[in-house]
């Protein structure tokens, strides 16, 4: 309940930014502001989509325990299925890539924001850092066909952001602001390609999370209920959704950056923002209706 107090507190401060955005609309500012609120807007996304995985990963877990419960064997690329305080491979791995993606925003906003050289150096080598350990948790995972459907997912999203590695050594020569702007827009793509893949890997994350009520089931009945079926494919849909969004905005954001205009899409971005709230909201009912 800790971590939907938070995401509730989250999504005030957005709206709070947001507010403030729409009031200060004629100053020479709003730019900045804008794109503040984005920044808030998409801390919201990533808040609500770690509630998300919390859930996966207590599914992923028990998948892979109870298909391997008989098992007299021990595989070392499976080590994390048996530490309970830790995220197991394809959440861990998934984990990883949506923190790459947060840190790239926060660097863009950096950009944008008109922080200096050096501020934006430390918000890029801190992606390439991510990149360094992402997908490490992910090679060699074994077990029932859902958990290798989702690795095989989160292996497709992971290896395109490890050539993002190479920013901490680049971060560390001396750049001028137009170069780092240069490198963020050159990295726009892997990031939105990342983004579109973690949309499409809420299929087998859906059959994983399904898999794991039937295994939490007595066998004998259906296995699952239409009311847990309902709330399991509306939790993944709302994620989608704001998955997209989150695209949206960044596509917006670095447009601005492009144009060196930062409020002329002011509509636009104040929709998508509140529809990011919307789906965030909605994640977090799903989950607090289902005890998590």
């Amino acid at each position: 309940m800790t971590r939907i107090r938070q995401a509730l507190h989250h999504q005030l401060s957005a709206s709070l930014l947001l507010g403030c955005l729409l009031v200060s609309a004629g100053c020479s500012t709003r730019g900045v502001q804008e794109y503040a609120a984005y920044r808030e807007a998409f801390k919201t996304t990533h808040d609500a989509s770690q509630l998300i995985l919390d859930r996966f990963a207590v599914a992923e877990r028990k998948v892979f325990l109870e298909t391997n419960q008989r098992s007299t064997e021990f595989d070392p690329d499976n080590a994390r299925y048996y530490v309970d305080d830790i995220d197991p491979p394809v959440a861990a791995s998934l984990r990883q890539s949506f923190a790459i993606t947060n840190a790239y925003t926060e660097a863009l906003g950096a950009l944008a924001s008109g922080e200096s050289a050096k501020q934006i150096s430390e918000k890029i080598t801190e992606i390439g850092t991510l990149a360094t350990t992402a997908g490490v948790s992910v090679a060699g995972v074994t077990g029932s066909p859902q958990i290798v459907q989702a690795a095989t997912a989160a292996t497709k999203i992971v290896d395109p952001l490890k050539a993002m590695e190479e920013l901490v050594e680049y971060a560390f020569t001396i750049r001028t602001r137009k170069e780092f702007r240069d490198r963020l827009l050159q990295d726009y793509k892997t990031v939105d390609d990342t983004l579109i893949k973690m949309s499409e890997i809420t299929g087998p994350s859906f059959e994983l999370m399904k898999w794991s009520k039937y295994l939490s089931s007595d066998m004998s009945t259906s296995g699952i209920t239409k009311a847990e079926l309902s709330e399991l494919r509306s939790l993944m849909a709302n994620w989608v959704v704001l998955i997209e969004k989150s695209r949206a905005a960044l596509e917006g954001a670095k447009i601005a950056v492009e144009t060196k205009n930062f409020s002329s899409s002011i509509t636009d971005f104040t929709i998508t923002a509140q529809e990011l709230d919307s789906a965030a909201q909605n994640v977090r009912r799903n989950i607090a209706a289902q005890g998590q």
